[in-house]
């Protein structure tokens, strides 16, 4: 009886051991694969980005260009209102979040633009020029897109691999970049989507479009939305939306520096008590553009880029390579 117990027990332990081995060595399937490989690759671009990240990081107080800002207005119909055209000497500053707490909301922490008039020198706040005291909506910070794929802002937002494209008539991956609640004015308010050098990492352009979410959160009436210091509607039941478009045509140094901005405002009907309509509404701008019922466009570009200290292409190239800390 034992014999005969032992050899069921043994016949039990093998028929187990094959389950074991079969369902180890079944293969998933091809989507299955396909989609790991796909979230693997994304963590490993996002990975990547983050650290380009803190190049720009370093590079950010060490550049001043000029920029020229264009801003036309639109009325009714798409006619052209007025036009007007402004140069700046243009760089970036850094305020301490002590500085921005003595400025009683003037300021916030954090690097920000900084502009003066062409040729004029700096003289602290008193050489500032603001242009949405020149009436001038713009687009703040466009050097700035790397740092949505930062370590510190990257849980802010949700990112999804998209098809990939070309830009810069570079072979390019598309990132889309949809934020995440609480949102944030000037940290998440925006989403869209970003297309990444294959070879070097860098930021070939950027389209976003201000952030639905943002404004369902905050009830963002377009009365009470402005961009840039332009206010876009007093209509209650319309909602002013920006599409922006930025262009990485600058290389310097190993790194894509913004060479053209195009903000462009449109007033769109929502359903305030249907998040989906907003959701929908940005997705149709980031397909489609603006192009029919415009409030405003502003074109701003960047040229003549001069740097305090240079960083070789050699050593960005080799920090980049580096999985260490920058």
């Amino acid at each position: 009886m034992k014999r005969r117990h032992g050899g069921a027990h043994r016949a039990r332990t093998i028929i187990a051991f094959l389950g074991i081995l079969i369902a180890a060595t079944v293969p998933t399937s091809p989507a299955a694969r396909a989609s790991s490989t796909a979230g693997q690759q994304l963590d490993d671009l996002l990975g990547t980005l983050a650290r380009v990240s803190e190049l720009y990081g370093d590079s950010a107080l060490n550049f001043t260009c000029v920029e020229r800002i264009t801003q036309t207005r639109f009325r009714s119909l798409d006619r052209i209102g007025e036009r007007s055209s402004h140069a700046f000497d243009y760089f970036y500053v850094f305020n301490t979040a002590e500085e921005a707490a003595a400025s009683d909301g003037a300021i916030r922490a954090g690097l920000r633009d900084y502009r003066t008039e062409p040729g004029v020198a700096l003289d602290g706040e008193a050489g500032r020029v603001n242009p949405s005291d020149l009436g001038l909506a713009h687009l703040s910070r466009a050097y700035s897109w790397i740092f949505v794929f930062g370590a510190d802002a990257s849980s802010s937002y949700v990112f999804i691999q998209e098809p990939d494209g070309r830009a810069q008539g570079k072979p390019a991956h598309v990132v889309g970049f949809e934020p995440r609640q609480p949102i944030r004015m000037g940290l998440n308010d925006w989403s869209g989507r970003a297309w990444i050098d294959k070879e070097t990492t860098q930021l070939l352009r950027v389209e976003a479009v201000t952030s639905a979410e943002y404004l369902a959160s905050a009830g963002g009436r377009a009365a009470n939305r402005t961009e840039g210091g332009l206010n876009v509607s007093t209509a209650s039941d319309l909602y002013g939306m920006t599409h922006a478009e930025v262009d990485f045509g600058e290389e310097k140094n190993g790194l894509r520096f913004p060479s053209r901005a195009m903000l462009t405002g449109t007033l769109i009907r929502l359903d305030a008590s249907d998040p989906g309509t907003y959701r929908e509404a940005t997705r149709q701008i980031l397909d489609r553009g603006i192009k029919m019922n415009r409030t405003f466009r502003v074109e701003q570009t960047y040229r003549d880029y001069r740097f305090f200290s240079v960083r070789t292409e050699a050593e960005v190239q080799r920090r980049l390579r580096d999985q260490g800390p920058l």
